[in-house]
Order: C-alpha cells, then structure tokens, then sequence
C-alpha cells in the first residue's frame, strides 16, 4: 500500500476500499493457482536472452518508491502492486498528489541508492571484461617502441596492486617519482589500480592515495614519468 502523510486520509480510505474489492475478486485458495499461472505465462513471454524482473524484486531495490516519488505520485497517481500475487494492476489516482512518510523516504532512498552503486560496479567489472586486465599490461613485454614512462608505470603499478601489508612493510621498494598518462586529451596522476583490472586516475598531482576515476588502460595514452 501506498504510505502517505495525515493530509491525504480521504484518498487512504478510497485506495484501501479499491484494494479490498480488488481482492475480493481472487479468492485465497485460487491466488496461488493464478499467480503461477501469471508467472508461467510471462516466462513463456520472456525471450530466452532476456531476464524478467517481478515487481517484489523492483519494490526491494527502492525502484517502484522512485518511480513513484518522481515520476507518478505529483501527477496524482501510485503504481502499487500485490505482494500476495507479486503483480501489478496498474496505477491507482488519488484526489491529490501522494507523498511518501520521511521515514519511508529514508529507508527506500538507502535500497535505491545501494542498488545504483551495485549496478555500476557490476557494469564496471563488465565492460573490463573487453579491455585489457591491467594485470596482463604489466607483464606484457617491452618493445623497443616501449617509452621510459610506460616502463616506469609498470614498475609502479606492480607495487601498487599488492596486499596493503606488503606495501607497508616494502615502502623502500616503492618507485620514487611521479607517473601521468593522458585519458581524454587530459593529463591525470596514476595513483593505483585494482583486481578488477582498471587503472585509478586522479587530478591532483599531489594526491598519493584515493582516484576521482577509474579507467581502462586501453584508454590512457602519452605516459610519462617525473623524478
């Protein structure tokens, strides 16, 4: 159900009377009946290079509270759906824009927020996929077309995708110096890289640890290193 501020009990008491009559319609002993048949008709549906997501999956990752919040609940309306049944039956309009409790606002947001940042990481670790481990670029051998800066990277990109604790307790085996690569026609410091395989970027040159980017080394170009 829609949670919605004290202001808006006229339209709670209609959405509420909507929802029973609603399940009227679906005595309990046939919900479960109807809801694989739904479920079956759907997979069948679903073409077989696809994934379909239910509305119990969007509702626990915040994203029916966003559609909601954003999208519907000015223009008078609140997309609900049937746990019982996991489905939705459209939109339900109100006499009034809806809005959700601060509570509700809060606990939703975190879902959605955790969400995205999955859901980057995972296209990340996706489209590294294509490009060259970072790993594989450090072992890859020298040519004579190599430059002292793409040598000098190597060197301490090494040291920087080891365990914390041997960087540590190696300081003195640290490269000295500062290594820079271009990435979009701009100069950036190359401060680490991780075992997903990408490079980390920063634009402060004095910065030692931490990135404002992460990158593919495929697209770094002009390394350079600085005593």
């Amino acid at each position: 159900m829609v949670e919605l501020k004290k202001n808006s009990q006229k339209t709670l008491s209609k959405i509420k009377k909507l929802y029973k009559e609603h399940m009227k319609t679906i005595p309990n002993e046939e919900a479960q009946t109807f809801k694989d048949e739904y479920l079956k008709f759907g997979f069948e549906q679903t073409p077989k290079d696809k994934v379909s997501v239910n509305f119990k999956n969007l509702s626990e990752v915040g994203l029916i509270w966003k559609i909601n919040k954003e999208i519907l609940h000015p223009l008078n309306l609140a997309l609900s759906w049937n746990p019982l049944l996991n489905i939705s039956f459209g939109c339900i309009k109100g006499d009034e824009p809806f809005e959700f409790s601060n509570e509700s606002n809060e606990i939703h947001e975190k879902k959605y927020n955790e969400y995205i940042k999955k859901i980057k990481e995972l296209q990340l670790a996706q489209d590294l996929k294509q490009f060259t481990h970072i790993y594989d670029w450090i072992e890859s051998p020298n040519t004579k077309e190599t430059t002292i800066g793409e040598i000098k990277t190597k060197e301490f990109l090494d040291f920087r995708t080891t365990s914390a604790l041997y960087q540590m307790e190696n300081k003195d085996l640290e490269p000295k110096g500062l290594c820079t690569c271009l990435y979009k026609q701009k100069e950036y410091k190359i401060t680490g890289a991780s075992r997903l395989g990408d490079v980390w970027l920063a634009t402060d040159f004095e910065r030692k640890n931490g990135y404002d980017l992460r990158v593919s080394i495929d697209d770094c170009s002009e390394f350079k290193y600085k005593e």
